[in-house]
């Protein structure tokens, strides 16, 4: 079985449909980052099988979601193109933004994208605190996406900016995000959303529990926010 049919297949067990092309763009993705991962510390995952479940699977899960399909999406903390570039390659549609605070990183990722053939990405190098106050990017996106950048409250006031009214921001956790949710439903509101779904999935023949939090952007976010990063850190940073 080549890598394309193994990424397939790992799909199909979820109920997510891919193409061919879809399936060998992925596949090619995968084993360019994994090359490039011998320089640039883009995944600590570098065994074929657990990263195709942890890395595209993973991301691909936002698909199975009942929200409309985007025609902008942002990943906000990209590192080595995660969820990003699956979205991307799902929806070629969509324009997809992938934000790091690591250039060599976003280089990395662009480098592929190109070598790949996928056209609707484009990279940003910058902090997403500030970023959000840029009129080209708040209020602009049909989704947001983070997958453990940091804890629930602080991606809540980073990533809910970017949104337009009607816009979702999905954050990806680990088993433990009942306490975030905890201390992160202030936050939430604060920035104009609403929590509307906890999805639970595993991966790895049911080793790995993970979870997609669904936020609706129902409010324009004040002004104000999101805060430079200090501010944010002083009150939600001891979370976990």
């Amino acid at each position: 079985m080549t890598t394309a049919e193994k990424i397939m297949q790992a799909c199909e067990a979820k109920h997510i449909v891919l193409s061919p092309l879809q399936g060998q763009q992925l596949a090619d993705y995968m084993v360019g980052l994994l090359d490039i991962n011998r320089s640039i510390n883009l995944t600590r995952i570098v065994e074929e099988d657990e990263f195709i479940e942890k890395n595209i699977v993973d991301s691909l899960m936002l698909t199975v979601q009942t929200a409309p399909e985007p025609k902008t999406i942002l990943d906000l903390g990209t590192g080595g193109g995660f969820p990003g570039v699956p979205l991307a390659i799902y929806y070629p549609q969509a324009q997809v933004t992938l934000v790091d605070g690591t250039a060599k990183k976003l280089r990395a990722v662009s480098e592929l994208c190109d070598q790949i053939g996928l056209s609707n990405v484009s990279t940003i190098h910058a902090r997403g605190e500030v970023l959000a106050h840029d009129k080209k990017h708040r209020q602009r996106y049909d989704w947001v996406a983070a997958r453990a950048v940091a804890n629930m409250a602080i991606l809540s006031e980073i990533c809910l900016p970017f949104l337009r009214k009607g816009g979702v921001f999905f954050a990806m956790k680990g088993e433990n995000y009942r306490e975030e949710l905890a201390f992160g439903d202030k936050s939430i509101a604060i920035n104009g959303g609403r929590l509307e779904e906890i999805t639970p999935y595993f991966l790895l023949q049911r080793e790995v529990l993970h979870v997609i939090i669904r936020v609706i952007k129902e409010k324009k976010t004040p002004a104000r926010y999101p805060r430079p990063f200090k501010k944010i850190k002083e009150q939600y940073g001891t979370l976990s």
